[in-house]
């Protein structure tokens, strides 16, 4: 029974994907139809299984002829997932994601221009940190959840992995140059002036700042533009 029971949690697995896959509604039609019946017949064959109640060869060669007719019902509804999206969404998806990239590259190319004027009026206390957190990662900023926005070009890449490497990069940068734009909003009153005042914060998070430009530029020589 060690073969059956190994077909079993295949089966097992295979149910469980076509339940719970979070895009399901997109297997629609006869494939999705011809899932759901294999889907059925194989829960109840394999609870037969799981509880010890077939001893048949009849069972067991039934059971094999399901799971296979799972993995060919399955198949082109998994593929359609793939290779049916409208050519036309994909584009979009990656032109929306390369405008948001361009966008967020003006941004930190403004916020660099602008820093050491922003970091000469801060005073302590005064908030003004958030003049560069606000542009880095507020509402109204291209650069805020830039990774999940520019998603769709990683796999448009001519070079997926170095794309991907930045941008895991430039993640890492960003948080450091906020919160030393934050953190300058606290900075003084206590400690070592050179380490604990918003000019110092705001080197911190000026020099992460042009990491991320470095970042930017690894990302679009990936992109082979």
């Amino acid at each position: 029974m060690a073969r059956p029971m190994k077909r079993l949690a295949l089966t097992l697995a295979a149910t469980y994907m076509l339940r719970s896959w979070p895009d399901i509604s997109v297997l629609q039609g006869t494939a999705f139809s011809s899932c759901s019946r294999v889907v059925r017949s194989q829960q109840a064959d394999s609870t037969k299984l799981a509880a010890g109640v077939p001893t048949s060869l009849d069972d067991i060669n039934s059971f094999e002829v399901g799971r296979r007719a799972l993995i060919a019902a399955s198949a082109p509804a998994l593929l359609s997932m793939t290779h049916t999206q409208p050519a036309t969404a994909a584009a979009a998806d990656v032109a929306a994601a390369r405008q948001k990239f361009d966008a967020c590259s003006a941004q930190i190319d403004d916020l660099l221009k602008k820093f050491d004027a922003i970091a000469a009026s801060i005073q302590v206390r005064d908030g003004g940190g958030d003049k560069i957190v606000n542009m880095l990662r507020g509402p109204q900023s291209p650069c805020d959840k830039f990774d999940k926005n520019v998603l769709p070009l990683v796999l448009e890449a001519q070079d997926s992995d170095a794309f991907q490497s930045a941008l895991d990069e430039f993640v890492e940068d960003a948080e450091l140059a906020y919160n030393g734009a934050y953190n300058a909003n606290f900075a003084g009153g206590s400690g070592n002036p050179k380490n604990n005042s918003p000019q110092a914060f705001l080197a911190k998070s000026k020099a992460s700042t042009k990491e991320m430009r470095v970042k930017l530029d690894k990302m679009k020589k990936a992109l082979g533009s």
